[in-house]
């Protein structure tokens, strides 16, 4: 059995307040990506079978934003022993779908398997294995998610894609066949070949590879020739432009200052974050002696041995500290488009100085010879998240001391009133500090079960019903519909009598 990679953390998850007592699920969540590993069962639970015949279990844990949310994975085997080889990571989401890819015993072949919240109870489903273990599919790390043509509130299309050098391959799962096709996607001239970080939903079938750094391409997840478009980020902000150079671009994330989705209405949304930094000169310290002398040799006549001896241990002199940098500020700026528009509109531009904001964290000193109260606008703020929840244009940025620091707060802010609403600390003593470690989710709101594990009513959707008219009345009805992406669009009409009797139906 292959050793297992695992930080020690992840075996511990946090605690989180009892949702039990106010019996609703909360409005914004930002989940984290990776699992924490315990048998965890409360009424998110859902259990499914591995390739080999194991159990394995998910359950989500929620909070009320900026606190982050985090899920555990469980699996077991009543007759052999089974264990995560590392843990669980969260590839795909939207809606009501969470797709998880899962390491059980070894690192080479990859499973995944697909968490619904609704309707009806959770449920986990394991994606069937493309033909042949050599496949790429068992390497994804991303995916898109997409409706079926047919939907019926349960199956989806997965969507996976790989850069060929010369062409693009996406791999599509179609969840209710269970099956995986592969379809050859070439770049029409003049489009920039993109290296996505996410993936959204942009509503029927279509999906966006956000390569941040350039742009987004978009094409139609159920289509077997898919048409390409594509859609050019703005502009770097001025401190960002030094992070844009390609021979930079290996040591640096874009999601650490950029962020894209697609709201409820078909919109996207584009967030730029701009970190401004200070220099803090280093604490001198005091030099030996033996530093001070002339380090030039041909100043000295005679080199004895018990001078060449006593010069041995300046190897071990403590090197000379360079300058540390701490947070000065940030600046943020959205954007937002239809798919069917040519432009970027500009929405709000907030500065960390203009906000109001009396937040002010507990934080080690120099040396750790202490502690001090740090404004938040000395922290160092990146990765920021737009929220999915329609209600408000709400941010959340992770904030640390200093960069590579492993604990921090999460904060979340109020765009439109350039407000923080609220500052909440976190211990992410499993994450690299690089690397982002949550997403916005709506998952919660698509269960049907409550915190307490009792059965969301459902509400039977009213029927609508044709009235006739009464005695020698003709009814005329008119019904239209229009497709923005296309800009086509029809309508028709419809005449009938007290007897339904049909006079004159026409559709354009």
């Amino acid at each position: 059995m292959s050793r297992r990679i695992m930080n020690r953390e992840s075996f511990n998850p946090p605690s989180l307040p009892n949702l039990a007592a106010s019996r609703c699920w909360p409005e914004s969540v930002i989940l984290a990506n990776r699992a924490y590993i315990a048998d965890c069962k409360n009424p998110t639970t859902a259990t499914a079978q591995s390739r080999d015949g194991h159990t394995v279990q998910i359950s989500f844990c929620f909070a009320e934003a900026p606190v982050i949310s985090y899920f555990c994975a469980h699996c077991y085997n009543p007759r052999v022993k089974v264990e995560f080889f590392t843990e669980p990571i969260i590839v795909a989401g939207e809606g009501a779908v969470v797709v998880l890819r899962v390491h059980l015993s070894s690192p080479l072949l990859s499973e995944f398997f697909i968490y619904r919240a609704g309707p009806g109870l959770p449920s986990l489903e394991r994606v069937q294995d493309p033909t042949g273990y050599n496949s790429p599919i068992f390497y994804l790390s991303l995916l898109g998610i997409a409706s079926c043509d047919n939907d019926d509130g349960g199956s989806c299309l997965l969507v996976g894609f790989r850069n060929r050098l010369t062409h693009y391959e996406v791999y599509v799962y179609t969840s209710n066949t269970k099956t995986w096709s592969t379809r050859r996607l070439d770049l029409p001239p003049g489009i920039r070949a993109i290296r996505p970080q996410k993936v959204i939903n942009l509503g029927r079938g279509l999906l966006g590879w956000v390569d941040l750094w350039h742009g987004i391409l978009i094409f139609n997840a159920h289509d077997e020739q898919p048409q390409i478009q594509y859609v050019p980020l703005p502009l770097p902000m001025p401190l960002n432009k030094e992070s844009f150079r390609p021979s930079n671009r290996s040591e640096s994330c874009p999601m650490l200052f950029r962020d894209v989705i697609c709201s409820s209405s078909g919109e996207i949304k584009f967030v730029e974050l701009e970190q401004r930094q200070r220099k803090i000169q280093p604490i001198p310290q005091e030099l030996e002696d033996v530093r001070q002398e002339s380090k030039d040799v041909c100043d000295r006549d005679v080199l004895d041995d018990s001078y060449l001896m006593s010069c041995a241990h300046m190897d071990d002199l403590p090197k000379e500290e360079t300058p540390s940098f701490v947070g000065d500020g940030w600046r943020a700026v959205t954007w937002s488009r239809l798919i069917s528009s040519n432009c970027w509109q500009k929405g709000y531009v907030i500065d960390s100085d203009d906000m109001q904001s009396t937040y002010e964290v507990l934080t080690s000193t120099q040396r750790d010879k202490g502690v001090e109260m740090s404004r938040f606008r000395d922290l160092f703020s990146v990765f920021p998240t737009l929220s999915l929840n329609g209600a408000g244009d709400l941010l959340y940025l992770k904030s640390t001391v200093k960069f590579k620091d492993l604990n921090g707060w999460v904060s979340s802010i109020d765009i439109g009133k350039k407000t923080i609403k609220v500052l909440k600390p976190y211990c992410n003593g499993r994450h690299i500090p690089f690397v982002q470690m949550f997403r916005s989710c709506v998952l919660c709101h698509h269960l049907t079960v409550l915190p307490d594990a009792s059965i969301i009513p459902t509400r039977q959707k009213p029927t609508a019903k044709w009235i006739p008219p009464l005695g020698q009345l003709l009814k005329l009805n008119i019904d239209g519909s229009f497709y923005a992406e296309t800009n086509r669009g029809g309508w028709g009409v419809i005449v009938r009598d007290l007897l339904r009797s049909t006079f004159r139906g026409s559709s354009w």
